[in-house]
């Protein structure tokens, strides 16, 4: 894939990465919180 086409698309995405940093205005705070309880605490495999 030609560079500036992995520019451009590094570029949007750090653009709506900022659009959508607080909210969205659509998706629910709760699944909002399940997502980042997933990606900030660890995973435990055996009880």
């Amino acid at each position: 894939m030609p560079k500036c086409c992995k520019q451009l698309f590094w570029n949007m995405t750090k653009v709506l990465h900022l659009f959508y940093l607080k909210d969205d205005g659509f998706t629910n705070e709760e699944i909002v919180d399940v997502a980042k309880s997933i990606v900030n605490e660890p995973i435990h495999l055996f009880p």
